[in-house]
């Protein structure tokens, strides 16, 4: 697409909606000729004067023809091709007189809408001037008709006819052709107001001059598609210039609500505004030479890099997605970055970088309009880290170990940060550590390593399975033959026992076991508790097994008197303990060897322990009775019969008589004895005594050791 002030045009096509917007009418074929043939124009032939072309033909040679090339006319001196940009432009008639006309028409579509619409062409042309009747005289003509009726399109009628006063024109300055006047590349618009959705045939023609002998010829072209009048500000600056279409004869620059004056020439200059804005320009063409129109400009503020991307840092060998983002109607925008290295594309607006070392990227971003911005970023590459974690186990127990290195080659510089969800370990800020977690479940472990700004990460997951605890309650020592309790705490697996000369059948949980061992020594206790997870816990403890203390009463005594102290004993042991009870019979209940008094009948117990806490019990029935009491008979018969013929103790045992007397009723003392020769026959003074009442007393050693003094009555009979 080509404006009309940048392209080689005899005339500009332009539909400019006169409302608040504009439309686009899109290139017809080969309206501009640029395909460098005739497709798709109508050409006719004819005679003057007035104009009738009504003969259609094949564009014929010098009546019909593209011009191309660098060349000038050879009385106006102006190029054959319209300057500005396209390669071909249209000559209409030649330099022959002899009432020739020709004639080439093109079919154009009105866009519908509710927008007006105004055709800008541009034209050149030469005339003789040999002062005929106007009507008479060599002439170019614009028709403009409505195709589906014939109407000719009102304001749309421009004739141009050779005169040497009309302004504008200029006498040729070639030698012998002082009568020809030429008009170099002018500007005219056709007014489309009111043929939205119609196709209009335009029609352009030329003649000689009425009378045969003069000559007319001119040359048009016509640019493709929507002409936009516009101002880009690209790099805003304190002015910008508006431009419009030349070659009319006055300009009227104002705002889009024709309350305020710009200027009246062409071309303006204006403080640049501070936001996109529309201005009108009212054209006004020479009289006779169309009718006036407003076309709009619109100053356009673009910003062709509102963002991009921050400077960073990366480590080697990763990506960092660039990005550019503009706010310009000039679209489609093109792209290019520099340098080109390590990008994945070069023309786009959101590459992905993978530089090996630090780089600054530069894009240049440019617009449809021809504005171009510039921007950079930079991207620093630090030493590339390489976290690779590696676990010597998936899975572990609870309490176990677990070790954890990283395999990754990284430079000296790096620094490790590990983080291993809640376990006890040690070693960070190293390669390697261990680690130990209590309690089941999914564990991740997260290496960091740092290195000048570089940041990479990696994880491994363990999972920690139920620890079972092997606990049981033994005593550290007991004794032989000592029933031992052994209390277990429950854990769910199978319990797996090892004791030393005991056989424990049972693998499921039990809460507690009894032992005895027979003879002494240490004994081992092991259990191994399998969780039936894989994991499992072991514990082994072991018990002393003593010899028990020997505990065994003894005496030298027969019979057991309360009124005769006792003496017993027991084998006396190294650091033994005694405990003799009931302990009121005893003097003192705490050693091996005891003294006391049997104060009534019952048992007697002996507690024996060393110094293991091992214990021996023995006891001991003792009937209490008085030891020290003699039997001393009633009556006696001292008859000789050989019966009860003596009065004497009975059954003295040990005791030891003292002294032994018989008394009379009056006092007499009738026997005594010192404790030999027991015994009274019953006779006093060499006579039996007499029957009846008689007192005794005895003193004696109890067992040798206590005096004791006895009286009593005993009676006497024949």
């Amino acid at each position: 697409m080509k404006g009309y002030l940048s392209r080689y045009l005899l005339l500009l096509m332009l539909l400019v909606s006169t409302g608040d917007s504009y439309a686009q009418l899109l290139c017809p074929p080969n309206l501009d000729f640029e395909r460098g043939d005739y497709s798709n124009w109508e050409f006719y032939t004819g005679h003057c004067c007035p104009i009738n072309t009504n003969t259609f033909s094949l564009p014929l040679p010098n009546r019909h023809q593209l011009k191309f090339g660098i060349d000038y006319d050879k009385y106006g001196g102006f190029p054959i091709v319209a300057p500005g940009g396209g390669m071909y432009s249209l000559k209409l008639g030649n330099d022959d007189a002899g009432y020739e006309a020709e004639r080439a028409r093109y079919y154009v579509q009105v866009p519908s809408g509710p927008g007006a619409y105004t055709l800008i062409y541009r034209y050149a042309v030469v005339f003789e001037d040999p002062g005929h009747d106007p009507k008479d005289q060599p002439k170019f003509e614009v028709n403009v008709y409505d195709s589906a009726s014939g109407q000719q399109i009102a304001c749309n009628h421009h004739e141009y006819v050779a005169s040497s006063s009309i302004p504008g024109f200029q006498q040729s300055a070639v030698p012998g052709a002082e009568d020809v006047y030429y008009k170099d590349w002018t500007t005219a618009t056709i007014d489309f107001s009111g043929l939205s959705g119609h196709t209009v045939a335009i029609d352009f023609a030329t003649a000689d001059c009425g009378r045969g002998a003069h000559f007319g010829y001119g040359y048009l072209d016509l640019s493709c598609g929507f002409f936009q009048v516009k101002n880009v500000s690209c790099n805003p600056t304190p002015f910008i210039t508006l431009d419009a279409p030349p070659g009319f004869q006055d300009y009227i620059w104002m705002d889009t609500t024709f309350t305020t004056f710009y200027g009246n020439s062409s071309t303006i200059q204006i403080p640049t505004p501070t936001t996109t804005k529309k201005f009108a320009v009212i054209l006004k063409p020479y009289a006779g030479f169309g009718c006036a129109d407003t076309m709009y400009t619109t100053v356009i503020k673009t910003d062709l890099i509102t963002d991009i991307s921050n400077d960073t840092i990366i480590c080697k060998d990763n990506i960092v997605p660039l990005q550019v983002k503009s706010n310009t109607v000039g679209i489609p925008l093109t792209y290019q970055w520099y340098p080109t290295s390590y990008l994945s594309c070069t023309n786009c607006s959101s590459p992905i970088a993978r530089p090996g070392n630090s780089i600054t990227y530069t894009v240049t971003v440019t617009d449809t309009n021809g504005c171009v911005k510039q921007e950079s970023v930079s991207i620093g590459v630090r030493g590339a880290v390489d976290p690779e974690v590696e676990s010597s186990a998936d899975s572990v127990c609870e309490f176990e170990v677990v070790e954890l290195k990283n395999t990754g080659n990284n430079p000296n510089t790096a620094i490790y940060t590990w983080d291993a969800d809640g376990a006890d370990f040690g070693g960070d800020g190293t390669k390697e550590i261990i680690a130990r977690w209590v309690g089941e479940g999914q564990k991740r472990v997260i290496l960091s390593i740092h290195n000048q700004g570089c940041v990479e990460h990696d994880t491994t997951d363990i999972y920690v399975k139920t620890q079972p605890v092997a606990s049981f309650d033994l005593p550290d020592h007991a004794c032989i033959n000592e029933e031992i309790k052994m209390n277990v705490v429950e854990q769910k697996g199978t319990y797996n026992w090892t004791i030393d000369e005991q056989f424990v059948p049972d693998t499921q949980y039990k809460p507690y076991h009894t032992f005895k061992w027979t003879d002494i020594g240490r004994k081992v206790v092991a259990l191994e508790l399998d969780g039936n997870n894989g994991c499992y816990d072991t514990l082994i403890s072991s018990i002393d097994i003593y010899e028990a203390p020997e505990a065994k009463i003894e005496t030298d005594d027969y019979e057991f008197c309360y009124d005769v102290k006792f003496k017993f004993f027991t084998p006396e042991g190294n650091r033994y303990t005694y405990s003799w009870a009931p302990p009121q019979f005893f003097d003192n209940n705490n050693t091996p060897t005891v003294t006391g008094f049997a104060e009534r009948t019952g048992y007697i117990y002996l507690t024996v322990s060393n110094q293991w806490d091992c214990i021996a019990k023995d006891s001991l029935f003792l009937e209490s009775k008085s030891c020290c009491d003699i039997f001393m008979p009633d009556a006696f018969t001292p008859n000789n019969d050989g019966l009860n013929d003596m009065y004497n103790p009975v059954d003295l045992r040990d005791h030891d008589i003292t002294e032994f007397l018989i008394l009379n009723r009056w006092g007499e003392v009738v026997y005594n004895s010192n404790g030999t020769n027991l015994g009274w026959n019953g006779y006093y003074k060499g006579q039996l005594a007499e029957t009846g009442t008689y007192n005794y007393y005895i003193r004696y050693l109890c067992k040798g050791t206590k005096e004791v003094v006895k009286k009593g009555n005993i009676l006497l009979l024949k």
